[in-house]
């Protein structure tokens, strides 16, 4: 991406400016009856768009930490912005305003040509945004406003157009909404729409996010690109989103690669086959891993392909893609692109790539041991994780850890999915660290590394800023692993880093739901799971970016003794020898050359309301028994062998004990005031299993000890459980076609957000999608009836005109007329621990808005259903629901759980 620097022109309030950025048209095609030629052999686009010189701006509004999603827009009790005509003598209500009040204001540009490029610095400097501060910290530098321009197709036939939406989360073209936009200018899944000739007016909704736009400025200001081009309608190949390995002494490091294929075609395509050349016209092998790869219109899909042999000596490579459109049996080839293949020494940080469990194709970057003094056969792993919007593969983040190197470890730099670590390092981002982790014994084999070998389970963890935060991720959900750990720089949690108290209103009760739904990331409710292990924190005391009082809270709440803390005076959040200080040059040393997992004699485990922890002591719990409260599970062990353990349970429904490295198995349990003896158990299987009905606990050796029927794995969480995913997701469409666009937006976002790879079928393939040994099911349906048993019946039914919601009491049990606008979005069951998503609309705009409600941004806070009126949470965002909670180990609605009747 280009560097812009930013001209200020001051219009009333607000900044913006329009731009021309020549691009590299190398990867812009259109057909011959065979093979594709680049664009610039034909027609230029050149005079087709226009954009307009003014946009018209009304704001500014409050909005919450990450509360877009739910809608929450003040302008709706005006009818929406789309209703509103500009009027200098209009004003608005808003908190934020001089005299409660705001108005419109409009920007002049300075429009250039191909490609149409429109970067927004708008700040609004007549608000008191120091007073704000002062009283409400840096959740009151959030807000949101609107903007509206047009954008011009000339001549007299349609165009297809790919627009990028650099830092904007939602706008409307011509009415139609269209959420997600790219609020991390990844630049991933362009928008793809097809636009009749004349006048289209775009709306781009404008959301200030802390975390991303900063809190530094004394007017904070919000920075964005609106981009659109013309595109040839044809599948082609993106410049970007190329993963490929590198090569160490000749080989490739893996086999696996991934391409991006946007299908700017108004119609279904299959992708084929892959073809390879090299420098001249030699072939290489290389196979799609799914064939057919099949892509609904405008849909934008990873493309994951397997390289034949691992000797690959030239170092370019020429990528195409074969293809057939659905209405046609001719074959045809997207553009070439060229593929560099880097050739790094084998103790060089370079990248490797694997499968993530969700089928797309992930890197990371891994440096080998090459200190020979290191005697063990198998080396721990030093694991560093990377901050926001800082790619893996970047110089900064390769060599962030050269003067450790030495050390007796394997270091691994994993990305998370994304330049953001798809969720923060949470469910998606700690899926593919396990993932990376688990790929360096291929690693091993394809490069013939004669080496030391890796220990898998034995990590010394360090992070910067969102990596600090994903070190204390990893230390409170994953301990079992962790032998030590330095989270640097990082902040304690979301909630605690943004606070969430410009949220629209809501009800007591309901803002407990959302409370609970955060409470998973919540790590300062979680410091006691990793009681032993060794960590040491390092934060500047200058820090502007994450304040200190974060790693500071942190050394006060782990308790006495629990943590080293060391605070640099005077330094600030980054600086180039950041994770290789003295202090933690030592620490690495020591923990690599000694990986000891140190477990207290006394320990314990909580488990966040509708949350997932990994083992602690070789104790993994399974289900709570009500999901919107916290689990809690001590153990203390006998001095005398430490075979016998007292264990008492809060809130715990299962668990099991698996044998440990870190510990003796016990013989004798003393659980909640009852004796179980385990010798006889122990010596038959690997785990015991504790399952408490009716107030009584039943030990066993088996899992089925837990019915199918039951909640557990990886259905375990809030709605972003979705995202543990064991292969790629499907989207099943409502026989309603006009619901595509809303498939398509959803597998965009995915693609965007979490790199993450979607299939689109129609409703005629359900019943296969749900009945699939792998992967997750997102099903849009709108209007129709949605029934689905489990046993004794799913809490949840739609029928019959009523969306009925029944509990176990009165306080849970409720049904609302399925009227225009009624809207819900939950989980259901599906076997193998997989997960169905139910976004159901009673009409065409229920639908498209429940699908904003699909995890997403972090910290927005789904719970495990959610139902709505839209044209409530338009105005009043989550404080709008008329229903929304979790479901228990049961599938049945919990307690404590938001019903309105």
């Amino acid at each position: 991406m280009l560097a812009i620097p930013w001209a200020l022109i001051v219009a009333l309030n607000f900044v913006c400016l329009s731009i021309q950025i020549e691009i590299d048209r190398d990867d812009l095609y259109v057909n011959t009856p065979q093979r594709q030629l680049p664009l610039s052999d034909q027609n230029s686009d050149s005079g087709l768009l226009h954009l307009s010189p003014t946009w018209d701006i009304l704001g500014p509004f409050r909005i919450g930490t990450r509360e877009a999603a739910w809608g929450a827009d003040p302008l709706e009790a005006y009818g929406g912005f789309h209703s509103l005509a500009p009027d200098s003598k209009s004003r608005f209500a808003s908190a934020l305003g001089l005299n409660g009040h705001v108005g419109w204001s409009t920007c002049s540009t300075e429009v250039a040509d191909h490609p149409l490029k429109s970067a927004f610095d708008i700040t609004f400097p007549d608000i008191d945004w120091p007073h704000l501060q002062s009283v409400y910290g840096w959740a009151a530098l959030q807000y949101q406003a609107w903007a509206r321009g047009f954008l011009q197709v000339q001549g007299d036939e349609p165009l297809t157009v790919q627009i990028f939406t650099d830092g904007f989360l939602e706008l409307r073209i011509d009415g139609e909404e269209f959420f997600g936009g790219d609020f991390y200018s990844f630049r991933r899944a362009p928008m793809m729409i097809r636009l009749a000739p004349g006048k289209h007016v775009v709306e781009l909704r404008l959301v200030r996010d802390v975390r991303k736009d900063g809190a530094v400025a004394e007017i904070p200001s919000l920075s964005g690109i609106f981009e659109v081009s013309v595109l040839q309608p044809y599948l082609r190949l993106g410049s970007t989103g190329v993963i490929v390995p590198e090569r160490v002494n000749g080989r490739l490091s893996s086999s696996l690669g991934s391409v991006l294929a946007h299908n700017a075609i108004g119609d279904w395509i299959e992708i084929i086959g892959i073809e390879a050349t090299t420098d001249g016209t030699v072939k290489l092998p290389l196979s799609l891993s799914i064939v057919p790869l099949v892509l609904a219109p405008y849909q934008s899909r990873p493309v994951a392909f397997q390289f034949g042999e691992l000797n690959c000596t030239s170092d370019n490579l020429k990528l195409s893609l074969q293809y057939k459109i659905s209405t046609s049996n001719d074959l045809k080839f997207t553009n070439t692109i060229k593929v560099q293949l880097v050739s790094k020494g084998i103790y060089d940080p370079h990248k490797f790539t694997f499968k993530h469990p969700s089928g797309i194709i992930s890197y990371a970057i891994l440096r080998a041991p090459s200190n020979p003094k290191c005697s063990k056969s198998r080396l721990p792993i030093l694991l560093a994780l990377h901050g926001a919007g800082l790619d893996a593969d970047s110089e900064e983040a390769r060599h962030m850890l050269d003067a450790a190197y030495g050390v007796c470890a394997w270091t691994l730099i994993p990305t998370g999915g994304t330049a953001w670590s798809g969720d923060d390092w949470h469910i998606w981002g700690s899926t593919d660290i396990n993932a990376a982790v688990g790929a360096i014994p291929v690693w091993i084999k394809n490069v013939d590394w004669s080496g030391p070998g890796v220990s898998q389970n034995d990590w010394i963890v360090v992070g910067h800023s969102n990596g600090g935060q994903g070190t204390w991720q990893i230390l409170t959900h994953e301990p079992d692993k962790v032998i030590a750990a330095a989270p640097v720089s990082g902040y304690s949690s979301i909630e605690n880093y943004v606070p969430f108290t410009m949220w629209h209103e809501s009800d007591p009760m309901l803002e407990a739901v959302y409370r609970a739904t955060r409470q998973n990331y919540k790590h300062e409710m979680l410091t006691d799971n990793f009681d032993g292990i060794q960590v040491l924190q390092q934060h500047g005391s200058a820090d502007d970016n994450v304040p200190v009082y974060h790693s500071r809270l942190m050394h006060e709440l782990a308790g006495p003794n629990r943590t080293i803390y060391r605070e640099l005076r005077g330094e600030p959040h980054w600086r180039n020898d950041v994770l290789t200080t003295s202090h933690l040059l030592q620490f690495y040393e020591q923990h690599t050359a000694n990986p000891v997992h140190r477990i207290p004699r006394d320990f314990s485990i909580v488990v966040p309301a509708a949350g997932l922890i990994g083992s602690r002591g070789g104790v993994m719990i399974d289900q709570l028994m009500s999901p919107h409260r916290l689990g809690r599970l001590d153990v203390m062990r006998e001095e005398e062998g430490l075979t016998y353990w007292t264990i008492t349970t809060q809130n715990i429904r299962s668990f099991h004990i698996k044998r440990s490295n870190a510990l003796p198995f016990p013989n004798m349990v003393r659980l909640d005031g009852t004796i179980h003896s385990l010798e006889e158990l122990a010596q038959q299987t690997s785990a015991v299993y504790f399952v408490k009905n009716k107030g009584m606990w039943t030990v066993g050796g088996s899992q089925e000890l837990s019915h199918a029927e039951q909640r557990s794995g990886r259905q375990i969480g809030s709605l972003d459980a979705f995202l543990h995913s064991d292969g790629p997701f499907t989207i099943v469409l409502d026989k309603a076609a006009k619901l595509d666009t809303t498939a398509v937006q959803i597998s965009r976002n995915f693609l965007q957000y979490y790199a993450a790879d979607c299939q689109i079928v129609g409703a005629e393939h359900h019943a296969r999608a749900i009945s699939n040994a792998t992967g997750n099911v997102l099903t849009i349906i709108e209007g129709q009836d949605c029934v689905h048993d489990i046993g004794g019946g799913f809490p949840v039914r739609i029928a019959n005109g009523y969306i009925a919601i029944s509990g176990r009491d009165e306080d849970s049990t409720a049904s609302y007329h399925m009227a225009p606008g009624r809207f819900a979005v939950f989980l259901r069951p599906l076997p193998e621990q997989r997960l169905e998503l139910l976004v159901w609309g009673a009409n065409e705009e229920a639908a498209r808005f429940a699908s904003r409600l699909v995890p997403m941004l972090t910290g927005t806070g789904q719970p495990d259903f959610i139902i709505g009126d839209v044209s409530q949470l338009r105005l009043r965002g989550s404080g709008g629901v008329l229903a929304a909670g979790f479901f228990d180990w049961q599938w049945q609605v919990a307690k404590g759980s938001y019903i309105t009747q």
